[in-house]
């Protein structure tokens, strides 16, 4: 098992990187599609490139969502191998704002009372949710069982037919039949 991690920044960036190859001391380096796709048009790419092996050096000539453009310096002509890193602002994100829960001062708190660690059995979590912009710490509504109506005992009597009561006198107003033995028809 490989544990992984994943980086952490101010702001919302993507990346991409590889390798590309100078030819006569140039090389015209595509993004991949899925960078293409998810990386912002309004902030520029921040792009570094480092030469793998022996020349005058290298600079990036110009940067687009597209990809970049990498020249030798000195009008150098190597074909040495290049890699490349390249970060951007992800699209959507370009003035990010914080949602206002979590830069109040009771989010710790309401994170602590709302999270329960489940080998605690000892104690039971709040709950956490969120409803209407707003972080609630307790159990949702939705989740509460519900209680059952209070039911009038005259309303459950008159609409139960008589005969079919289990308390309702028969016919000759004699007590039901209790008794498995004489419930029993003759044959």
């Amino acid at each position: 098992m490989a544990v992984l991690y994943t980086n952490v920044s101010s702001d919302v960036t993507v990346q991409t990187s590889g390798f590309s190859q100078l030819s006569k001391g140039e090389a015209l380096i595509e993004f991949d599609d899925n960078f293409k796709k998810v990386v912002s048009s309004e902030i520029p790419i921040v792009v570094t490139v480092s030469p793998m092996g022996e020349c005058q050096g290298v600079y990036i000539a110009s940067v687009d969502r597209n990809g970049f453009r990498v020249v030798e310096s000195n009008r150098g002509e190597s074909s040495v191998q290049v890699s490349f890193i390249a970060i951007g602002r992800r699209a959507g994100y370009e003035r990010p704002q914080l949602p206002s829960e979590v830069i109040a001062s009771d989010y710790v708190d309401k994170l602590s009372r709302g999270f329960h660690n489940d080998a605690d059995t000892q104690t039971k979590g709040e709950g956490l949710y969120y409803e209407n912009g707003q972080l609630v710490v307790g159990r949702h509504s939705s989740t509460l069982p519900q209680a059952k109506p209070a039911q009038d005992p005259d309303m459950i009597q008159a609409a139960t037919p008589e005969k079919s009561r289990p308390d309702a006198p028969l016919g000759d107003g004699a007590a039901p039949n209790t008794d498995p033995k004489k419930s029993q028809p003759k044959q």
